[in-house]
């Protein structure tokens, strides 16, 4: 049988960075589909007040955005800014936004919790191929995200289990990586019986807090993503559910899984849930202790205001300076192909028939529209890539006041390796899949 996919990428990673190869040059691909943990929305400009017949650079006071000045009393925006070389302008540098919205696949992109107070059983997941049989030394459920509050007692539960090892067994002392040692043993001829390794098979070893034991499936090779999987049953809900999973896979990462999903099982309805979905892009994985922290939610760095921007309230609203990102942390590796944004109600705008000139109620024409900006990607919070950039004209903000704009596309142009693409087949451009 031929190797899988997954198992290609890691064979040719391995000869690329042999010296007996040129390093990976990068080459400039197409992407739609971005895949990062981090995402940050920055407006760089607010469309504030324009020149108009009535409003020119001529006026002693109520001058338009762009006009220079010496004090704020001469602008119409209340505002009198210097820009890079020192000069001053007449500049309005408020936004507002009622909601931002991260689409994949005509959905929306979850950016809450997952309700955690009806789960009564947990199970881990592979779900990436493995080269060879998935094999699990330890896994550890925890109530609290930092990997704390362990949940004891359940049954161990799998979707196959082996009766004993089946011809490959790793000696659990060796060092990371290093595998033909005295204590592991392989089994060439498969048309032999097959030998017994006592301490290697039954779920129950994934659950006994012995390193020496491990879990391995009944599946062929390559173990297919989405089939295989390990957990704790526990038979009534769990208050709090699994906030953190720890997990010790083998160490040979033919029989260790780069992706991994940590699922509940539903009192209610019986049916599987996600929690969360993991690709150890930032982190070793086989042989090592994995933390898993399940997402409780989108986070935010920037300020906790930005929090507002994802409430999936419309009524309420987002205000801050032009230049300020509104950072997302997702908790995870999110996939995204489509986003969107509704402008807000401003708290100054009159409900008076007779339009005033400068409030927006009647004609759409806020002060505090974002329209200009730019959307990131990064997968460490420290390396980020563009994404989409409104930057060389104003974008013409929908009329309508808390309803959103049309779906804004992420097509962008990045440089990628074959280190960008990970065993999984994706990577930080997605859009192979």
């Amino acid at each position: 049988m031929g190797l899988s996919t997954s198992a290609l990428l890691v064979v040719l990673q391995a000869h690329l960075v042999s010296t007996q190869y040129p390093a990976p040059v990068a080459k400039p691909t197409w992407c739609s589909v971005p895949n990062y943990r981090f995402y940050r929305w920055t407006p760089t400009k607010a469309r504030g007040f324009a020149p108009s017949a009535d409003l020119h650079c001529g006026l002693q006071e109520g001058k338009p955005d762009g006009c220079s000045c010496v004090g704020y009393k001469e602008c119409r925006s209340g505002y009198c800014v210097p820009d890079i070389t020192g000069a001053t302008y007449c500049t309005y540098p408020i936004i507002q936004v009622a909601e931002i919205e991260f689409w994949r696949k005509s959905q929306k992109v979850r950016t809450q919790k997952v309700p955690d107070n009806n789960h009564d059983a947990f199970r881990v997941m592979s779900s990436a191929d493995v080269p060879q049989t998935w094999g699990v030394w330890e896994l550890e459920l925890y109530r609290f995200t930092n990997c704390s509050g362990r949940l004891v007692g359940g049954t161990a539960i799998s979707s196959s289990s082996r009766s004993h090892g089946f011809g490959h067994s790793i000696d659990h002392a060796a060092p990371y990586g290093l595998h033909e040692t005295p204590r592991t043993y392989w089994q060439d001829d498969p048309s032999l019986p097959k030998q017994s390794f006592e301490l290697h098979g039954p779920e129950m070893y994934a659950v006994d807090g012995d390193q020496t034991t491990n879990w391995y499936p009944t599946c062929q090779t390559p173990c297919l993503a989405d089939t295989q999987w390990v957990g704790l049953n526990f038979s009534t809900p769990m208050p709090g559910g699994v906030k953190c999973v720890r997990i010790l896979q083998d160490k040979d990462r033919a029989y260790a899984s780069f992706g991994l999903r940590v699922q509940g099982h539903r009192h209610d309805t019986g049916a599987w849930e996600t929690l969360a979905s993991f690709s150890a892009a930032t982190w070793e994985y086989g042989g090592v202790w994995e933390n898993l922290s399940i997402p409780q939610g989108v986070s935010f760095y920037a300020s906790r205001g930005h929090a507002r921007s994802l409430d999936s309230n419309l009524s309420s609203s987002v205000v801050e300076l032009v230049g300020t990102p509104l950072e997302f942390d997702f908790g995870v590796e999110t996939e995204i192909d489509a986003w969107r944004f509704a402008p807000a109600k401003e708290p100054s705008e009159n409900n008076s028939a007779i339009h005033d000139g400068y409030t927006c109620e009647n004609d759409g024409l806020c002060a505090r529209d974002p329209v200009q900006w730019k959307l990131d990607g990064s997968l460490d919070r420290t390396n980020w890539v563009t994404l989409t950039a409104q930057d060389t004209a104003d974008y013409d903000v929908p009329i309508f006041r808390q309803a959103f704009t049309p779906f804004f596309s992420v097509d962008h142009l990045v440089s990628l390796t074959i280190n960008d693409i990970w065993p999984d087949g994706r990577g930080k451009c997605a859009a192979r899949r």
